[in-house]
């Protein structure tokens, strides 16, 4: 017979928990796939591949940057 479970720890996470884990990502490499899209999107554009930065947080200003140049809507 199956028995429905408790709550446990986690089961209902709170907005303070997916802020906390996301803050904690911001600085993790970006993936090899990923990678390779900033490396296509820095040849669109004629900029250098070493310029490409590491970091999660600074990787989505310098997309939104290179976006608005060209004249992709940013949301």
């Amino acid at each position: 017979m199956d028995r429905p479970r408790g709550t446990a720890p986690g089961d209902h996470p709170d907005a303070r928990l997916f802020v906390h884990k996301r803050a904690g990502h911001a600085s993790d490499p970006v993936s090899q796939l990923g990678y390779v899209v900033l490396r296509n999107v820095a040849q669109i554009v004629a900029e250098d591949i070493g310029d490409i930065p590491v970091g999660l947080a600074e990787i989505r200003t310098w997309l939104a940057d290179r976006g608005r140049a060209l004249g992709v809507p940013t949301t």
